[in-house]
């Protein structure tokens, strides 16, 4: 992308639709700006619910996601392989999210 789409990207990223990253497990993402949610539902198929992501890019079986808040200088991106035990949810940012 170079640095021209970095700083585009950066700009964008708030009005990115949100991911909504769910998981068969706790994937412990210490990302500032994620929230780790535990679904109430003990039989659920995703127990965990993670807010605050906006989606990057999709490419072959992984998601390059980056926090809402994220800051070149300090901010962490997240990668995530693409698989059953994993779903993403998409939505306009600032809407909010049902209970899991």
């Amino acid at each position: 992308m170079g640095w021209g789409g970095a700083v585009t990207l950066h700009r964008a990223l708030p009005a990115q639709p949100e991911a909504v990253l769910y998981s068969a497990e706790s994937l412990s993402l210490a990302v500032d700006g994620v929230t780790e949610v535990r679904c109430a539902d003990p039989d659920a198929a995703y127990r965990f619910r993670y807010d605050g992501l906006r989606l990057v890019r999709q490419a072959g079986n992984q998601y390059l996601l980056l926090p809402a808040t994220w800051d070149r200088a300090d901010g962490t991106a997240v990668l995530i392989p693409r698989s059953t035990t994993v779903r993403l949810e998409f939505g306009p940012p600032g809407e909010p999210r049902p209970a899991c």
